[in-house]
Formats: C-alpha cells, sequence, structure tokens
C-alpha cells in the first residue's frame, strides 16, 4: 500500500477550526471567571460594609442601654443613700420619743406624788 504524506487540506481545516474553537472556548472561560472574581470581590466587599453598618448600629445600640442602665444604678445608688439617711433619722426620732416618753412618765410620777401631797395636806387641815 502506498501512502502519500500528504495530509489532505481538509483535515488540516478541520484540526485548525477545532484549536481555534478550544482557544476561544477557554478564553471565554478565563473571561467568565474573572467576570464572577469581580462579582465575587465587590459582594464581599458589600458584604463587609453591610457587617461593618450593623456592628456600629449594634456597638451603639449597647452603649446606648449601657448608658441607661448606669443611670438607673445612679438613681437606685441615690435613693438607697437617701434611704439610709432616713433611717438614720429615724434611729434618731425613736431615740428622741423614748426620752421624751420617759419624761412624761416622770412628769406624770410627779404630778401624782403632788397631788398625792395635796390631798395629804387638805386632809390634815380638816
Amino acid at each position: 500500500m502506498n501512502f502519500d504524506n500528504k495530509i489532505p487540506i481538509a483535515v488540516i481545516i478541520t484540526v485548525v477550526l477545532q484549536a481555534a474553537g478550544i482557544i476561544w472556548w477557554v478564553s471565554q472561560q478565563a473571561h467568565t471567571v474573572e467576570s464572577l472574581k469581580e462579582d465575587v470581590g465587590g459582594l464581599s466587599s458589600k458584604m463587609a460594609i453591610e457587617q461593618n453598618v450593623n456592628l456600629r448600629r449594634d456597638v451603639d445600640e449597647h452603649q446606648r442601654k449601657i448608658t441607661a442602665i448606669m443611670e438607673e444604678l445612679r438613681e437606685h445608688a441615690a435613693m438607697g443613700s437617701m434611704m439610709a439617711k432616713m433611717m438614720q433619722k429615724s434611729a434618731v426620732m425613736q431615740k428622741d420619743v423614748e426620752r421624751n416618753q420617759e419624761l412624761i412618765d416622770e412628769l406624770w410620777d410627779e404630778l401624782e406624788e403632788h397631788q398625792d401631797t395635796h390631798r395629804a395636806n387638805r386632809n390634815d387641815g380638816r
């Protein structure tokens, strides 16, 4: 069998066209990958910005809550201090009441003694 070393032009054109098709397809795939990378990068940046905004909002909200709690604690501390002063004053008043009661009892006893003496003097004078 005698083979010609010549390759038919149709086969060459077919191989060249297939190679060109493969190159074009790979180029399109590379372009698609780059486009997707840019989209993902943009989304990542957007998500990072949104996360940062949300974080700042949360921090601000927590700061407001902490400030409110601290103010409430100050109010409670002031009330506790006032209550302590009132209890001290109440204890002093209680002692004053007890001392006044003792004085009243002493005066009452003196009054009764005076009345008894006065009656005795009246009865002796009769």
